[in-house]
């Protein structure tokens, strides 16, 4: 079964995104332009829009870090669920 289930943030209050929603949707951006698309977009600018938009957060040094493991996690091909982070 091919199903996939995607809850999407509501109501933040405008306090930003959780630190493991960078890992998300670093992990799903690069490994939809690698694996799925084989390179092609701009996922090297998205690449570099998230990684400013981490630098922004109240908790910049955890989105910081989750991205970069989503960035690792996207290249490798590694989905699925973390909950070592969360």
């Amino acid at each position: 079964d091919d199903r996939v289930v995607v809850d999407h943030l509501k109501g933040r209050g405008g306090r930003g995104n959780p630190p493991w929603a960078y890992y998300y949707e670093m992990r799903n951006s690069v490994y939809s332009h690698l694996w799925l698309l084989h390179g092609r977009g701009r996922w090297p600018r998205k690449v570099a829009g998230l990684t400013a938009r981490a630098l922004l957060e109240r908790r910049r040094w955890a989105c910081l870090r989750l991205a970069g493991r989503g960035l690792v996690d996207g290249v490798a091909g590694r989905l699925g669920k973390r909950e070592d982070f969360v």
